[in-house]
């Protein structure tokens, strides 16, 4: 009978010759990506044939089993499992900042003391920090750091909003909850991980060398990518919340917290951006409804093809491909 996950403390091995117990299979699951990065970690396979756990064995917090071997679910509400994945993907969002920060602190400062060509007249050669290919690649990583740290700051006010509330049996703002926190894992870590191997790139052949700390860096961070949430997973998680949005607003209904600019769609469905010179980007209320109305433009347009198809889950697929 399949419940759901459960948590038990289990004996492994014999605690005279530390083999397995009867019925127990242990094993490795061999070597992982990177020279190190992962391998000290003992990550392996387990099975069990017929090994019984004794009842007190079991993690009974949230569910229990009765002494008649009755499963029974308890009465604290599932959603405050919710407050742990929050802050979990908030915790991810900032590390993808630190790790990011990390890879072009090297590839800044590889490019301020590394020159090459440009010399004139017999004078020193040029820092290719000075070159626009290399800023053109490197400072928008340099800004994304920094927007990385801004918004990890920014989960970690919202989880304790969410713990709040859910301390309160007030469960209104999950749905956004999880919708930024998996939209935000995803996105955050795809792009650090690509950005570590253009920092990569952007040192050159050195950038190849261990000694330079970004091939280890990139071993290191890369599985943030799957672990938590596989990416696509997550995004196709959010997909659905905006579809839901979507429809919500169709029928009156006003959204809030970071999807309210949503509510206004008469406008951001019609307007046209009031940007006529470079100067006018310099405005962030400018900037900000640019997004919106692209985002919400999206948003519309998605769900309006997937409502011609059979079914939702149809749709999503044809979304797809």
């Amino acid at each position: 009978m399949d419940i759901h996950i459960s948590g038990f403390i289990v004996q492994l091995r014999s605690l005279d010759d530390h083999s397995p117990l009867p019925g127990v299979t242990l094993g490795d699951i061999g070597g992982k990506f990177g020279s190190g990065a992962y391998n000290s970690m003992d990550n392996g396979v387990l099975r069990f044939d017929h090994v019984r756990i004794p009842r007190d064995q079991m993690l009974m917090r949230l569910s229990q089993v009765t002494r008649e071997g009755k499963y029974v679910h308890s009465d604290v509400p599932k959603q405050l499992l919710y407050g742990t994945m929050v802050y979990v993907r908030q915790t991810i969002v900032a590390d993808a900042s630190k790790a990011l920060s990390r890879a072009v602190c090297i590839a800044v400062r590889y490019s301020a003391i590394r020159k090459q060509f440009g010399s004139q007249d017999g004078g020193p050669e040029t820092q290719v920090l000075n070159y626009k290919t290399q800023q053109s690649r490197l400072f928008p990583l340099l800004a994304s750091a920094y927007a990385y740290r801004f918004v990890g700051q920014w989960l970690k006010w919202l989880y304790t909003d969410v713990n709040q509330k859910l301390e309160a049996k007030d469960y209104s703002t999950l749905p956004e909850a999880h919708a930024c926190t998996a939209g935000l894992k995803s996105v955050t870590t795809s792009a650090t991980a690509d950005a570590i191997e253009e920092c990569r790139k952007l040192c050159g052949g050195h950038g190849y060398l261990n000694s330079s700390g970004l091939p280890e860096l990139f071993a290191v961070y890369v599985p943030a990518c799957t672990y938590e949430g596989d990416n696509v997973v997550l995004l196709l998680q959010v997909a659905r919340f905006l579809m839901k949005t979507v429809s919500q607003v169709a029928a009156g209904k006003q959204p809030v917290g970071t999807i309210a600019y949503m509510g206004n769609i008469q406008h951001l469905m019609q307007c046209k951006s009031a940007v006529n010179t470079a100067e006018d980007w310099l405005n962030p209320a400018a900037i900000k409804e640019v997004f919106e109305a692209r985002a919400l433009r999206m948003a519309v347009n998605c769900a309006q093809n997937i409502s011609k198809a059979p079914s939702q889950e149809e749709g999503f697929l044809r979304a797809l491909t």
